[in-house]
């Protein structure tokens, strides 16, 4: 029911080769707010591993992958 709401961003392949696992990020909107969906998705099927996150919060949590990448696997 919610997927029919949800307006797809990019597919991304979650593994070259691998499980036909896809990383989702969809354009949420519910009510008066705006949320992104970022979801693994197996052979176009919605998984429960995913996460929304309010538009008021996607520069904070983009920073905080982006910084992921800088440290890289240092603490």
């Amino acid at each position: 029911m919610v997927e029919g709401l949800k307006r797809v961003v990019v597919d991304v392949k979650k593994h070259r080769g691998g499980k036909p696992e896809t990383i989702r990020v969809s354009a949420l909107p519910m009510g008066q707010h705006l949320y992104a969906d970022v979801r693994v998705y197996i052979r176009g099927h919605p998984t429960r591993q995913g996460l929304v996150v309010h538009t008021d919060l996607i520069a904070d949590v983009i920073s905080g992958l982006q910084e992921v990448l800088r440290r890289g696997w240092r603490p």
